[in-house]
C-alpha cells in the first residue's frame, strides 16, 4: 500500500522523535533520514524482535541485501550512513539501529521512493538526481585547481547513460581547449581555471576525478598559451625562440585534440578511453607549463634564459630531459649564432636586449682591455667559464687585428654548421682552435710587423734613462731649458725639444729603432710648470701593451731617475771644479785643506752614486731578460701584457726601490720604516745632500780663487754638508740592511756598498 509523501514525512518525524525519546525530532536528524530514504536502497525486511541482538542481525541482513542489489560501493555507503547515525549526539546506538531498520522497511520499493524524493528536495534534502555532498566536494588530490562550483540541479534531462557520457566527453574536449561547456565550465571569479560539474546528473567519484584530470590538462594548456601570447617591449631573440618552441609543442597537442574529436564523432569516445589517451599529454604539458613558469620573468634574457632551462634539464627522467633539451636547443639558437659570428669574424650581431654574454662598452682609451667585456650572468649553462673566456678573447683578438693591425682575415675560411649546434661536442674544439690561431696571428703582428720589443727597448733606453750618454746630455739640456724658462723672457719648450734631438744624435740612442725614437715627445711637468719630462706616444697596436697606466709609470720613473742622473752630473762638475782649483797658485793653506776634504767627500758621494747606478743597470738587465723570455713564451696578447706589467713591477721594486705590492704575512706587524717606499725616500735624501754639497763646492771654489774672505765660511758649510750627507748615508745603509732580509735586490745593493766601503756605521 502506497503512503502519501506528506504522511510519510510526518510519520518519519514522529518515529524519529519516539525513538530518540524527545518531543520533536531535530531537523538535522530528519534531514539525514530523508537523505537515506532518497537514496532508494531497495531493501525489505520483516519486522523482527526488538532485542538489540536481533536488531543488529536485521541491520546486517539489510546491508547484505544492499550489497547484492547495488554492489560493494553502495554497501560501503550504507556503513558510512549508519556510522553517522550512531555518532549523532541525540541518538543512542540502539536508537540508531532501530531507525535504520525502520528506514529499510519504509523504503521498500521505488514507487514509494520516487514521490518521496521530490518532497525531500523541498525539505532541504537531496534526491538521487542530485550529486551527493561527499561526491561533489573537492577531491583530496591537488593539481593546483581550487574549489568546485556547485549549483542547483536542473530538471531531468531524459537522456540515457550513453548519451549523457557522450555529452560529458564533448565538454571535456572543450575543456582541453579552455572552452566552457554545458556540464564542465570554469569559475571566472578565480584567477586559475576551475572546473565545475554543477549540471552533471549523478556523477560518480571516478567521473569527477576523470573530469578533474581533463580540466587540469586544459588549465595547463592555458598556462602555456598565455606564455606564448605574452610580449614585452624589449623582448630578445632567445625568448622569441622559446615561444616558438612552445608553440611547436602545442601544435602536437592541437593535433591530438583534433583526433579525439574525430573519434567522438565517428566511433564514440568514452571518458575512460579519453583519460587513457591523455595520460602522456598530461605529463608532457605539466613539464611544459613548469618550463614556461620558470622562464616567465621578463628579466631572463639570452644566456640567463638558457641557464634557467638548463636547470630543469638536470633530471633523472629521460622524458623530462628530452623535452627540456628540445626547448633549450631552439632557445639557444640565437646565442649560438652570435657565438659563431663572434668567433669566426670578430663581429657582434645586433643585440638590443643584451642577450649575448660579450658586451661592447665603447671605451676607446684602452681598446684591448676595456672595449669588450664579459657578462657572467648571460653565459649559457652549456658553456664553462674557461670556454666563455676564450670565446671573448677570440673575437676580441679578431677585432683588434682588424682595427689596429689592418688584418681583416677571419679565423676560419669555412666551418660546419654542426659545430655551432646545441649539444655539439665540437664546439669547444672549434673555440680552442680559433683561440690558438688568433693568438699566433696577433703575436706575429706585434713582434714581427710592429716590432714591439724594439719599442720597449727604446722606452727603457730613453724614458728610463738606461742609455748613459743619452741620459747625461738630455738631463743637461732639460735643466738648461728649465733655467731659461724661469728667466724673464721664458721658454716655449722649443729648447727642450732641441735638447732631446741633440741627445739622440750625439749618443748611442741614434742606433735605436727609428720608429720608436720618433715617438718620444717633450712634456711640461705639472708640478712646477717649468721642468720638462719625457713621454712616449704609443700608437695602436703598441698601446695595447703600453697602455695609459704603463705610460703614467714611465713618466714617474723618468722623474725619479732624472734626479739621480742630475746628481751624477753635478758630482762630475764638482770634480772638475776641485781639480781646476788645486792648480790655482796663491791659495792659502786653509783653502787647500778645505779643497782636499771636499775632494774626499765628493769621492764618497760619487762612489755611492755610481754603486746605485750600477745596481740599477743590473736591475734593468735582469728585468729585460725576463721580459724577453716571457714575451717569447707568451700564448696571447694578455700574456704579453702580463709580462710587461711584471717588467714594470721589477723596475719599480729593484731600480726605484718602490714598495712591492702584496699582502703582509698574517700576525706580522708591518715595518713602518720600510713602508710607503722608505728606501726611495732615504735615497732621495742622500742624493739631495750630495747635490747641495756640489752647489757649495762651486761657490767655495769661486770665492777661494777670487781670494774672497767668504771662502772660510763656505769651507765650514762644506764640513756641515759632508756630515749631513754621511748621516743620511748611514740611515740609508742601515735601512737597506733591514730590507735585505726580504728583498734579494736590496741584499745585492747592501753588499755592493759594503764592498766599496760606503756602509758607514
Amino acid at each position: 500500500m502506497a503512503i502519501a509523501p506528506e504522511d510519510m514525512l510526518e510519520q518519519l518525524n514522529k518515529l524519529a522523535a519516539s525513538v530518540m525519546g524527545v518531543r520533536d525530532a531535530p531537523e538535522p536528524v530528519v534531514a539525514l533520514c530523508c537523505r537515506v530514504l532518497g537514496s532508494t536502497l531497495a531493501t525489505r525486511a520483516p519486522r523482527r524482535d526488538s532485542s538489540s541482538t536481533q536488531r543488529l542481525r536485521d541491520v546486517d541482513a539489510l546491508r547484505t541485501k544492499v550489497e547484492k542489489a547495488k554492489g560493494a560501493r553502495a554497501a560501503l555507503r550504507f556503513d558510512e550512513l549508519r556510522t553517522q547515525l550512531r555518532d549523532a549526539d541525540a541518538l543512542s546506538v540502539r536508537g540508531a539501529d532501530g531507525l535504520v531498520e525502520l528506514l529499510g522497511l519504509v523504503s521498500g520499493d521505488a514507487q514509494t521512493a520516487a514521490p518521496f524524493a521530490s518532497v525531500c528536495r523541498t525539505g532541504g534534502g537531496f534526491s538521487r538526481e542530485t550529486p551527493l555532498e561527499e561526491e561533489t566536494e573537492t577531491p583530496k588530490k591537488d593539481w593546483g585547481l581550487a574549489g568546485w562550483r556547485a549549483g542547483p540541479p536542473p530538471s531531468k534531462t531524459g537522456l540515457d547513460v550513453v548519451e549523457e557520457e557522450r555529452l560529458l566527453v564533448r565538454d571535456c574536449l572543450y575543456a582541453l581547449q579552455g572552452i566552457d561547456g554545458r556540464y564542465v565550465s570554469r569559475d571566472r571569479s578565480l584567477d586559475d581555471t576551475v572546473p565545475s560539474v554543477d549540471r552533471l546528473v549523478a556523477p560518480k567519484l571516478s567521473t569527477v576525478d576523470g573530469v578533474r584530470e581533463v580540466c587540469e590538462l586544459g588549465w595547463l594548456y592555458e598556462r602555456c598559451d598565455r606564455f606564448c601570447a605574452s610580449t614585452s617591449t624589449n623582448e630578445g631573440r632567445c625568448r622569441g625562440a622559446l615561444r616558438a618552441a612552445v608553440r611547436d609543442e602545442l601544435s602536437d597537442y592541437y593535433r591530438l585534440v583534433a583526433v579525439l574529436e574525430a573519434q567522438l564523432r565517428d566511433e564514440g569516445l568514452s571518458l575512460r578511453r579519453l583519460l587513457v589517451w591523455l595520460v602522456e599529454p598530461l605529463e608532457r604539458l605539466r613539464l611544459l607549463a613548469n618550463a614556461c613558469d620558470a622562464c616567465a620573468p621578463q628579466d631572463l634574457q639570452g644566456g640567463a634564459l638558457c641557464a634557467s632551462l638548463a636547470r630543469l634539464a638536470t633530471h633523472g627522467d629521460d622524458r623530462v630531459r628530452d623535452l627540456v633539451e628540445g626547448l633549450l636547443a631552439k632557445t639557444s639558437e640565437p646565442v649560438l649564432a652570435a657565438i659563431r659570428r663572434w668567433v669566426c669574424s670578430g663581429k657582434l650581431l645586433p643585440d638590443p636586449a643584451g642577450e649575448f654574454f660579450v658586451q661592447e662598452t665603447g671605451d676607446e682609451d684602452d681598446f684591448w682591455a676595456a672595449r669588450f667585456c664579459l657578462r657572467p650572468r648571460m653565459v649559457p649553462a652549456f658553456l664553462s667559464e674557461d670556454v666563455a673566456s676564450k670565446i671573448l678573447v677570440v673575437g676580441k683578438t679578431l677585432t683588434f687585428l682588424r682595427r689596429c693591425c689592418g688584418d681583416d682575415r677571419p679565423a676560419f675560411a669555412s666551418v660546419s654548421d654542426e659545430a655551432f649546434a646545441y649539444g655539439s661536442l665540437n664546439l669547444e674544439k672549434v673555440v680552442e682552435e680559433a683561440y690558438e690561431r688568433t693568438n699566433q696571428r696577433v703575436l706575429k703582428a706585434l713582434k714581427e710587423d710592429f716590432r714591439l720589443l724594439d719599442h720597449l727597448k727604446a722606452l727603457e733606453s730613453c724614458v728610463l734613462l738606461a742609455q748613459g750618454d743619452f741620459a747625461l746630455q738630455l738631463v743637461d739640456g732639460f735643466d738648461a731649458a728649465a733655467q731659461k724658462r724661469r728667466g724673464a723672457f721664458g721658454s716655449s719648450g722649443a729648447d727642450a725639444v732641441a735638447a732631446l734631438d741633440r741627445a739622440v744624435r750625439n749618443s748611442n740612442a741614434c742606433r735605436l729603432f727609428e720608429g720608436a725614437v720618433q715617438r718620444l715627445k717633450v712634456v711640461v711637468l705639472e708640478g712646477d710648470g717649468v721642468s720638462f719630462g719625457l713621454d712616449y706616444d704609443a700608437q695602436p697596436p703598441i698601446d695595447a701593451v703600453v697602455d695609459a697606466g704603463a705610460r703614467e709609470f714611465y713618466g714617474r720613473a723618468f722623474s725619479a731617475l732624472r734626479s739621480r742622473r742630475r746628481v751624477e752630473a753635478r758630482l762630475t762638475d764638482a770634480w772638475r771644479s776641485l781639480a781646476l782649483a788645486r792648480r790655482v797658485r796663491g791659495l792659502g793653506a786653509p783653502e787647500r785643506k778645505a779643497l782636499r776634504k771636499a775632494a774626499l767627500a765628493r769621492n764618497e758621494m760619487a762612489t755611492l752614486s755610481a754603486t746605485v747606478s750600477a745596481h740599477v743597470a743590473d736591475a734593468f738587465a735582469g728585468a729585460w731578460k725576463r721580459l724577453d723570455q716571457d714575451v717569447s713564451k707568451a700564448d696571447g696578447l694578455d700574456a704579453v701584457r702580463r709580462a710587461h706589467r711584471s717588467y714594470l713591477d721589477a723596475i719599480a721594486s729593484d731600480a726605484l726601490f718602490a714598495p712591492r705590492s702584496g699582502i703582509p704575512e698574517e700576525g706580522v706587524p708591518p715595518d713602518e720604516d720600510l713602508a710607503a717606499g722608505a728606501l726611495a725616500t732615504h735615497l732621495e735624501a742622500v742624493l739631495q745632500a750630495a747635490q747641495r754639497f756640489c752647489a757649495l763646492v762651486d761657490a767655495f771654489v769661486a770665492d777661494a780663487v777670487a781670494g774672497d774672505s767668504r771662502a772660510q765660511t763656505l769651507a765650514a758649510r762644506l764640513d756641515d754638508s759632508t756630515a749631513h750627507f754621511r748621516a743620511a748615508a748611514r740611515r740609508f745603509t742601515r735601512l737597506l740592511k733591514r730590507a735585505s732580509e726580504d728583498e734579494p735586490e736590496a741584499t745585492k745593493l747592501a753588499f755592493r756598498l759594503e764592498v766599496v766601503g760606503q756602509a758607514v756605521e
